[in-house]
C-alpha cells in the first residue's frame, strides 16, 4: 500500500537527469582518453584537448551543482512551510502556535500591552462527522479556518491546536474586547455549526502556557454549561442569563451572539 500510495516518478525529469549524467561522464573521461591516445600514438601531449576537457568538466560540475543547490533551496522553503502549517486546514500548527505565543508574550512585556488568548472547540464535531462523513468534517474544518481567519484580520492569529480545537492570539486588546472578537466569529461559522470558547488574559508574572491553561479551563466550563457560548477567565462580571449551569469562580459567561 505504501508503494501504491507514493506518487509516480516524473519520467521526463528522470530522463533529463540521465542525459546530464552521461554528458558529465563523457566530460570526465575526455582528458583520460586524450592522454591514452597520446601515449598510444607516441605523439606530444594533446594539451588543447585536455584543456578543453578540463574546462568542460568544470562547467558541467558548476551547472549541475547550481541546479542541485536551487532544488535544495526550494525544497527547504517548502519543508519549512509544511512544518509551520497544519496539513488539512493550512492554519498554523501547534509548533507554530507555541513559537508565536512566546513571541507575543515577549512583545507584550516589551511594549507593556495586554495579550489575550482564546481556545475554541467546534460543538458536537464527532456527531457532525458521523452524520455527514469525515470528508464533510474535513471540509468544515477548512471552511471554518478560512472564515474565522478572514474575520479576525491582521490583528489576530488563529492556529489549529489539535482535532477540532483552535487557539487564537489577540494582542493589544482587553479581555472584553477579546471576548467580543471571538463572539464575532459565530456569524461566519460554516454550515450552521456553533462553537464553545474560553478566553483569558496573560499575566506577565506567569508562564505563557498559563494563559492557555486558563483559556482551556474556561473552554471546558463553556462546554459543561451547554456549549455555544464564550467564557472569560478572571473576569469579575456576573454571568448573563441563559445557560442553565453556574460557572466556576473566576469565569464569566457570555453567550455567542450574531454580530
Amino acid at each position: 500500500m505504501t508503494t501504491v500510495a507514493e506518487p509516480a516518478p516524473d519520467r521526463e525529469a528522470t530522463g533529463s537527469s540521465q542525459r546530464r549524467l552521461v554528458v558529465l561522464a563523457c566530460g570526465l573521461m575526455l582528458p583520460a582518453v586524450a592522454l591514452l591516445l597520446d601515449g598510444a600514438t607516441g605523439g606530444g601531449v594533446l594539451w588543447p584537448v585536455i584543456g578543453v576537457g578540463a574546462l568542460l568538466i568544470s562547467g558541467l560540475v558548476l551547472v549541475r551543482m547550481s541546479g542541485i543547490l536551487h532544488t535544495v533551496e526550494v525544497q527547504a522553503v517548502q519543508l519549512a512551510a509544511l512544518a509551520r502549517a497544519d496539513g488539512l486546514t493550512g492554519a498554523p500548527n501547534r509548533r507554530t502556535w507555541d513559537h508565536e505565543l512566546s513571541r507575543a508574550c515577549a512583545a507584550s512585556l516589551e511594549h507593556n500591552t495586554a495579550l489575550c488568548v482564546a481556545m475554541m472547540d467546534l460543538d458536537h464535531f464527532k456527531v457532525y462527522n458521523d452524520t455527514h462523513g469525515h470528508q464533510a468534517g474535513d471540509r468544515l474544518l477548512r471552511e471554518a479556518v478560512a472564515a474565522w481567519t478572514a474575520r479576525l484580520g491582521a490583528g489576530g492569529l488563529l492556529a489549529r491546536y489539535g482535532g477540532e480545537e483552535f487557539t487564537v492570539l489577540l494582542p493589544g486588546v482587553t479581555l472584553a474586547e477579546a471576548r467580543a472578537r471571538i463572539q464575532a466569529l459565530s456569524a461566519v461559522t460554516p454550515d450552521g455549526q456553533t462553537f464553545s470558547a474560553g478566553v483569558s488574559i496573560w499575566d506577565s508574572i506567569t508562564e505563557p502556557a498559563t494563559a492557555v491553561a486558563r483559556a482551556d479551563e474556561a473552554l471546558y466550563e463553556a462546554k459543561r454549561t451547554g456549549r455555544n457560548c464564550v467564557l472569560t477567565y478572571g473576569d469579575g462580571s456576573l454571568p448573563v442569563p441563559g445557560p442553565p449551569s453556574t460557572p466556576a469562580p473566576g469565569l464569566a459567561v457570555q453567550p455567542v451572539v450574531e454580530v
